[in-house]
């Protein structure tokens, strides 16, 4: 099965490099953020999943937030705590989950886009945003409310998780920024999920070109697999392709997981 995740920067049905590319590298899913509209080529091939992500003041983007498969899929909420319902559905725009019915196996699959902001009390209530929030933060991060969504889940350990997209995090940034980075992705790890991206590659890769300065020095998207899944994934490649960045396709790269 092959997975392809990408935020392709507001890209639409004009963005010829963004669907070549993935026509190219023909996936059975493809985990898209920041998406305009999808050509009918793709709705013809794929099963659709896709809405709009949301702003900090709780109006709707202009884009959305994606999930397509070659494969039979139904959308899901899979946590069923009170506690955390209210602030996810506000955020459902920003990850679409989804189950996907493979030949002979069950998938269930995230689209992620989280935005690079905390979330306000419009989001979240106070009493919950303190006990998940960064100890280094005064609010909490959407990965925060992610992350404690997912330990609410009942077997996720032993269950085949996929939950890819962008994350806005990095935790090679320095600072504070980076030190948040580092505290929301062990979160992750503590609920069980390992980045496909650096686990398979023995080291983190930049996926993102910085619009200050241009530089590309940081890993934010990721492809997170639960451990049940890990040893299955054979490759995980940061697709840089120069036309990406020259021809100014996008600002990330898009990343490519095969699992046998």
């Amino acid at each position: 099965m092959k997975i392809l995740t990408w935020n392709i920067k507001r890209g639409g049905v004009s963005s010829d490099g963004i669907w070549q590319l993935i026509n190219i590298e023909d996936p059975d899913i493809v985990l898209l953020q920041e998406c305009k509209e999808i050509p009918n080529s793709f709705k013809e091939k794929y099963n659709i999943i896709k809405r709009k992500a949301v702003k900090k003041n709780l109006t709707k983007q202009s884009f959305e937030t994606v999930l397509m498969s070659k494969y039979k899929m139904k959308e899901i909420i899979p946590y069923e705590n009170e506690e955390v319902l209210s602030t996810m559905k506000k955020l459902d725009g920003n990850i679409i989950f989804s189950q996907v019915y493979t030949e002979n196996e069950i998938f269930k699959i995230a689209s992620v886009y989280l935005p690079a902001w905390g979330l306000n009390q419009d989001f979240i209530d106070k009493s919950l945003s303190d006990k998940i929030r960064s100890p280094l933060s005064k609010i909490a991060w959407s990965p925060s409310i992610l992350s404690y969504s997912l330990a609410k889940i009942e077997n996720f350990k032993n269950e085949n998780w996929i939950i890819a997209g962008d994350f806005n995090l990095a935790e090679t940034l320095s600072g504070r920024i980076g030190e948040i980075s580092k505290t929301e992705f062990n979160k992750f790890r503590d609920v069980g999920l390992v980045d496909a991206i650096s686990e398979v590659n023995k080291k983190q890769i930049p996926t993102f070109k910085n619009t200050n300065g241009g530089s590309v020095k940081h890993q934010i998207d990721y492809v997170f697999v639960t451990e049940k899944i890990l040893s299955r994934v054979s490759e995980c490649l940061v697709l840089n392709d120069k036309h990406v960045f020259e021809k100014k396709v996008s600002d990330h790269l898009p990343v490519l997981t095969i699992i046998k």
